[in-house]
């Protein structure tokens, strides 16, 4: 008889070989092509501050900015702390001021916080390079990487604080590296607040690894420490603790819906299916052809007859939009996918319960828990920092019903239409950005003379290119207007009184970005909010954007 034949191991595949190469080209692809994106809602304010701390680095918010109609210290309009508006003053001392110098240094924080991903996903997944591309690809992580905001930077931090706080835990032996994971995740809440929800998860984790207490306490006490620490300096400086102050913020300046609570729930599963959009392509594979079909038709059909025929309120001030049956079929599959986040979290709860399904299913909880209820609006960029854990979670899952494996085609499918969406999402805030952009250079060359003031009413991009080019905000506390001066004002701003006969009309100019997906106001066939529900109930639609329009009063 003839030997048994061995079995012949597999070569791994180039990709598996090289991981950070891959991840660093897609996200290269992804994020080159929008280097030049102009500076747009809040990413304005951390720019100001950048701008200031190169000149007053020990007192980061010692200035005040006109945000909202009057002229307020920054630490009142930016509820964010300063670690990433120095990050951005440093940047820029090197490479200057320019959009593209800056979003240079958003691409680099995007990059290293997704080589976190895979290194944490190495720890805790068989195909770490899928559960990296794969959070890549969520709506939250791949347009936040294109704003100049705090919060790729803030799950950057965290994400390496988890992979040195399991390294650590393996190595009781080594307490610097409790006390280096320690420091990580301190500055991940000095970078975002909302970051604090997170920490329990490290002393959680200890617990279930160890099961006793141990060095571990002290990288425990570290982000307390560094928090309390931030809390006496800033009350120092501007009379009073700015994480008690945000947080005072956040309670007591809470958007409201106009709906019911039924409303609320189906706006906040919206928001969550579209800021991880990969949960809902890759249901098929999660679960039994049987149940996702017969649960997403039952389920689906059932959240689509309570869109369109009980009036919840959804979008109150346009309830007809509800009635096109192409926008209550985006929401209801929108709730779907924030459904299957919800079953993908249970699932692997109830099926097992060992230590790192148990704090994965906490770590997303926890940021659901925080995005839903307690931030003062829901928007996408609160359900970042679940990303790599619901990755990670779709691909233990995956390994489960399809065994261990690499990156293969049967596999990772559900990357293509999640990438469209995702890029698609990136190209739409990308020329709106760049449409306040134009249009404050446009106002400016057209209207700005030696002759008269040229003043501005607004928010965000806007805003900041109109006083980058030297024209003067409008401070209804302060400023003084003379006959002949121009007012320029965008339709959807903050809109000052004047008083009646004392402006003229001049021109109204209006720009339509060239996108197919709206995610900011309301069209004809939709309305979205990404950035705050209260423009929409959902985070995006697809067709069209509204038209930009500014008003040139004198």
């Amino acid at each position: 008889m003839g030997a048994k034949p061995q079995p012949v191991k597999a070569e791994p595949s180039w990709m598996s070989r090289h991981p950070l190469v891959v991840i660093g080209v897609v996200l290269a692809v992804c994020l080159v092509p929008f280097l030049d994106k102009a500076v747009q809602t809040d990413d304005a304010l951390f720019v100001w501050t950048g701008q200031w701390i190169q000149q007053h680095p020990l007192d980061f918010f010692g200035f005040k900015v006109n945000w909202w109609l009057s002229a307020i210290p920054m630490w009142a309009a930016n509820y964010n702390p300063p670690v990433s508006a120095y990050y951005l003053a440093a940047v820029a001392a090197m490479f200057g001021w320019s959009e593209i110098a800056l979003h240079l240094g958003g691409m680099a924080v995007a990059i290293l916080t997704a080589f976190g991903i895979y290194a944490l996903a190495r720890q805790w997944c068989h195909s770490p390079l899928l559960a990296t591309i794969i959070a890549i690809f969520t709506p939250a992580f791949l347009v936040s990487s294109t704003t100049l905001m705090c919060d790729v930077m803030t799950l950057g931090f965290w994400v390496w604080s988890l992979v040195l706080w399991e390294r650590a835990l393996g190595k009781q032996r080594s307490w610097w590296l409790f006390l280096g994971a320690g420091a990580l995740a301190g500055l991940a809440v000095l970078t975002k607040y909302s970051a604090v929800i997170l920490l329990p998860l490290l002393p959680i984790l200890s617990v279930l690894r160890l099961r006793k207490i141990g060095r571990w306490i002290a990288g425990c006490m570290v982000p307390v420490l560094m928090l309390a620490g931030y809390e006496l300096i800033t009350a120092r400086l501007y009379g009073r603790g700015l994480f008690t102050a945000a947080t005072l913020y956040a309670h007591t300046t809470h958007v409201g819906f106009e709906g019911n609570w039924a409303a609320w729930g189906i706006i906040a599963l919206a928001f969550t299916g579209g800021s991880l959009l990969p949960v809902l392509f890759f249901a098929p594979q999660l679960w039994k052809q049987r149940v996702w079909l017969a649960g997403g038709l039952i389920v689906g059909g059932g959240l689509l007859l309570v869109v369109r025929f009980c009036h919840l309120g959804l979008i109150s001030a346009a309830p007809a939009l509800v009635e096109r049956w192409d926008f209550s079929l985006q929401i209801m599959l929108l709730t779907l996918g924030g459904l299957g986040v919800l079953l993908l979290a249970t699932t692997e709860i109830w099926r097992q319960r060992d230590t790192v399904t148990i704090t994965l299913v906490l770590w997303v909880l926890s940021v659901l828990w925080f995005a839903m209820v307690l931030n003062w609006t829901v928007n996408v960029r609160s359900f970042l920092p679940a990303a790599p854990a619901v990755a990670i979670l779709i691909v233990r899952r995956l390994a489960k019903t399809k065994g261990a494996f690499e990156i293969r085609w049967r596999t990772s499918w559900p990357l293509i239409p999640a990438a469209a969406v995702s890029l698609s999402l990136v190209v739409a805030d990308y020329t709106s950005a760049n449409v306040a952009r134009t249009a404050a250079e446009q106002i400016t060359v057209n209207y700005k003379s030696a002759e008269h003031t040229l003043w501005f009413e607004g928010h965000g991009g806007f805003q900041f290119y109109m006083d980058k080019l030297g024209n003067r905000p409008l401070d209804v506390e302060q400023s003084l207007l003379e006959v002949g001066d121009i007012v320029a004002v965008p339709v959807t701003g903050l809109y000052i009184t004047f008083p009646a006969g004392g402006v003229g009309w001049v021109e109204r100019l209006g720009y339509v970005p060239s996108s197919w997906v709206n995610l900011s106001g309301r069209t004809k066939s939709g309305a979205a909010g990404f950035y705050s529900a209260n423009f929409g109930p959902v985070p995006f639609v697809f067709g069209g954007p509204p038209q930009q329009n500014y008003e040139v009063l004198k």
